[in-house]
């Protein structure tokens, strides 16, 4: 899959309360395409609307123009899924074809309207007539039947004269804004390069403090406050470059008050356009290159789950590089040690001091993890992960590489089934059922057998209570199945294909004895469905040996794929297997270490964040170097991101 499928620069960017990158699932946002035959550079607007007026109709905010939201803001966005909603027309299931996109860069398909769109129209019709334009314009079109018939769908609305007159006036901004004559910009030139200046210096700001995993905000917001105390480390850096700064000195007294942008909420905005930028440049970077995926958690002390997202490519220059994705959130259920919590509830039970409602509390809780089925359960959970934390061990290495992994793997799913006997769940229930049995407390009240069964003869539990016997029956079934689950769940995802993929590996090995063996190396290749050539196989191991025999030292895949990628470019399925080789990583380690860029930025005085603000901050630190580049040569494109939506302060 490519990423750039999934990551589109021109979708709206994500709501505050997004935990996620900007993305479009399972959908596909493809390159424009050529518009219907219309002279755009010389198009006239309608002779009563004037170019401001063809300015102020194109920044109209979205929810002006229609109510889908996931559409195009600056340019259409064409998404392509491998399959569409069906509906049903005449007993005959009708959809959207992508191949529609072709020679028409107006149109759009809405994925929650199921529905397509003009994008000019949406932007630049000042009218609503009834019909075709409608359609295309606010609600969206919907009759796939009649789509490209020749008097109606698609070929009416394009050919019609308010279409047209649409679709010139969009290539007639498209001109102004490429060649920097945009109405607005011709009038307020001064002001504007005076807004671009101050927010300009706030994302130098924000980015410098974001790179160095330092806090931002303090107890006050307010820009006339900066001078203040408890202003935070971005208003105090903001007013000293004031100070340092003539020049922004001057434009700040330009700058409205109410559009300052330095409240916690634009900080967001800052840092989320910032992220934006940083995550498409990845993208960018990935490219066409195949790539895997790293996925690695840990929980931060808040109790949230944080799981790192990192890709692992060869780029362009056939070196190997790892970059991190985002940073996602889970829920899990945290399990303290028992004897910690058998104190702390021991003494809220005890304790007069904690109230009536705390210790009846704290009584019920004490009796639950008294029950032998608690301890159990416990146990056996402990038993387990501590056979599975050899190869988790193994996995987090740097240098481990996937065969070595899969076959420490192997042993410890071998030690997991061996669990599965009486003799073992025997052992697990005695040394369960003591500790148990002395810490439960005794009964609070008599218990009284209730009359209902007079008459009968009773042969299972009644209600409440249950008999050991029924106890072990339960636990019993518990651990089988837990057992069951853990070695299925292994060998799913260490199964024989893997297997296959490690031996493919280990034929890419120049120190392999079955160096570049084809049926080997095959399995690597039909992960990706690439063309193997037997000969390109034979002459390069040819090759290749002869360099091995001449230079001697230390070779591996990377020395290989670095050293000779020009010779391999003739044999282009041998030179997609050595990449293939080096895309794969069995370590987690990067994922380890963007832990460590979590721990520094969130510390112990910021703990009230939200989840968005601290993965995209963990994702600004731990790719500095990108975040550096959106101050520097990608100033213009956060500029321009940033101001994307409906701002008080003009920069474009």
């Amino acid at each position: 899959m490519d990423l750039r499928k999934w990551f589109s620069p021109p979708q709206p960017l994500p709501s505050a309360d997004s935990d996620t990158p900007a993305t479009t699932t399972s959908t596909t946002v493809s390159e424009s395409r050529a518009g219907p035959s219309v002279n755009a550079s010389s198009g006239q607007p309608p002779t009563d609307l004037t170019s401001a007026a063809i300015e102020q109709q194109s920044t109209r905010p979205p929810s002006q123009r229609t109510a889908v939201d996931d559409i195009g803001t600056d340019r259409p966005v064409q998404i392509v899924l491998k399959q569409y909603p069906v509906t049903v027309y005449s007993g005959k299931g009708r959809s959207f074809v992508d191949k529609w996109f072709h020679n028409r860069e107006w149109l759009e398909y809405s994925v929650k309207a199921d529905a397509a769109f003009c994008f000019c129209c949406r932007m630049f019709s000042f009218t609503r007539k009834s019909g075709t334009l409608d359609a295309f314009a606010s609600v969206g079109y919907r009759n796939w039947k009649h789509a490209m018939a020749k008097d109606r769908g698609f070929h009416k609305h394009e050919t019609s004269k308010d279409h047209m007159s649409c679709y010139a006036m969009w290539k007639e901004r498209e001109m102004r804004r490429n060649t920097g004559n945009e109405v607005s910009t011709l009038v307020n030139a001064d002001q504007l390069r005076k807004n671009r200046y101050y927010v300009s210096s706030l994302i130098d700001v924000v980015g410098f403090w974001v790179e160095n995993q330092l806090p931002l905000r303090g107890k006050i917001d307010a820009f006339d406050d900066m001078s203040e105390g408890g202003s935070g480390l971005f208003l105090s850096m903001l007013y000293y470059t004031i100070q340092k700064d003539h020049e922004l000195a001057n434009v700040v007294k330009t700058i409205p008050r109410n559009a300052t942008y330095t409240c916690h909420d634009m900080q967001n905005e800052l840092i989320r356009t910032l992220s934006n930028v940083v995550t498409e440049a990845i993208v960018e970077e990935v490219g066409d290159s195949y790539y895997t995926l790293k996925v690695d958690g840990t929980r931060d002390p808040t109790g949230c789950e944080n799981i790192s997202i990192v890709l692992r490519f060869v780029n362009e220059s056939y070196e190997v590089t790892e970059r991190l994705l985002c940073i996602a959130t889970a829920q899990k259920v945290i399990l303290k040690s028992f004897n910690d919590i058998k104190s702390i509830l021991t003494d809220a039970d005890t304790v007069l001091n904690y109230g009536a409602e705390t210790r009846m509390e704290a009584t019920g809780l004490l009796r639950e993890i008294s029950e032998p089925s608690f301890m159990f359960l416990a146990n056996l959970t402990h038993r387990v992960l501590s056979l599975l934390d050899p190869p988790n061990k193994l996995l987090q290495r740097e240098d481990t590489d996937l065969l070595t992994g899969l076959s420490v793997v192997a042993s410890a799913t071998a030690c997991v089934k061996k669990l599965r006997c009486d003799e073992e769940f025997k052992q697990m229930l005695d040394t369960a059922t003591p500790t148990s049995e002395s810490l439960r407390p005794g009964p609070k009240r008599r218990r009284i057998e209730s009359t209902r069964m007079d008459g009968f003869i009773v042969t299972g539990p009644t209600g409440g209570h249950r008999g050991d016997d029924d106890l072990e029956t339960e636990l019993r079934r518990v651990y089988y199945s837990t057992i069951d689950s853990v070695v299925g769940e292994l060998e799913r995802r260490f199964s024989e294909r893997n297997s296959q993929l490690a031996s493919a590996l280990a034929a890419l090995n120049p120190e392999a004895d079955n160096f570049l063996d084809v049926k080997a190396v095959k399995h690597i290749l039909d992960l990706s469905q690439s063309i193997m050539i037997d000969a390109e196989f034979e002459v390069a191991k040819e090759f290749l040996m002869s360099q091995k025999q001449a230079m001697q030292g230390d070779w591996t895949i990377q020395h290989i794929i670095s050293t000779y990628h020009n010779h391999l470019i003739a044999m282009p399925s041998v030179l997609t297997a050595f990449k293939h080789a080096l895309t794969f990583g069995a370590s987690t380690a990067m994922c380890e270490n963007s832990f460590s860029t979590l721990k520094n930025v969130f510390s112990e005085h910021r703990r009230t964040m939200l989840h968005e603000r601290k993965a995209r901050l963990v994702q600004l630190a731990f790719e500095k170097d990108l975040t550096r580049k959106c101050t520097s040569e990608w100033k213009d494109t956060v500029l321009r991101r940033f101001s994307s939506n409906t701002r008080r302060l003009q920069l474009f």
